[in-house]
């Protein structure tokens, strides 16, 4: 099937789900990661800023801040391409690109792609071979093959599906978690 087509049936699923659902099933499957060796070892966390109809991580964010963890999110510097701000305060937030917040470009402290243990990685739709269809932009798959790090998404059990389509250049997550399943770890190798 066509990730075009692909893209906007899960985007309408996600967009189904009542606020109370979504912030229910949120707090369900960060308060999961947050149970992981991987979340627990790791110092420096890549996030993002969650849209309206995405997996709710603001709760994910601040106890990552009470425990002393280094956040950053992505800031769009180019045409499909981004980099890793950190993120110290909610109070330093503005509408950047494609209407997404992001720190302040004042107070943007870039951090360096391999020094970064986990990224949680957005996604419209993820399979059960650890692929996923993203918005389309292509900014987490290169953004992804420059780390080294853990990558972590957090889904709703909806949005796993037996099979994606895949090109050469889509980089897949290491693990899946979603509310209603265990931690979904990956069989293959990564690169």
């Amino acid at each position: 099937m066509d990730k075009k087509i692909l893209r906007k049936d899960f985007i309408s699923r996600r967009k189904n789900l009542s606020a109370v659902e979504r912030d229910n099933l949120s707090k369900i499957i960060t308060e999961k990661f947050l149970a992981t060796d991987i979340f627990r070892k790791s110092q420096i966390i890549m996030a993002y800023l969650s849209m309206r109809d995405e997996i709710q991580l603001n709760s994910l964010i601040e106890k990552s801040f009470a425990l002393d963890k280094k956040i950053c999110i992505p800031v769009i510097i180019g045409r499909g391409i981004m980099q890793a701000t950190l993120f110290e305060s909610f109070d330093d937030l503005e509408i950047g690109e494609f209407n997404i917040k992001t720190v302040r470009a004042d107070l943007q402290k870039i951090i360096e792609p391999k020094k970064i243990d986990c990224v949680i990685v957005p996604g419209v739709a993820f399979d059960k071979n650890c692929n996923r269809i993203g918005m389309g932009g292509g900014f987490y798959d290169r953004f992804l093959k420059l780390t080294h790090a853990k990558k972590i998404a957090l889904a709703f059990d909806f949005q796993i599906t037996e099979n994606l389509p895949t090109e050469n250049f889509d980089v897949a997550v290491d693990m899946i978690i979603t509310e209603r399943r265990n931690f979904y770890v990956c069989s293959r190798e990564n690169d």
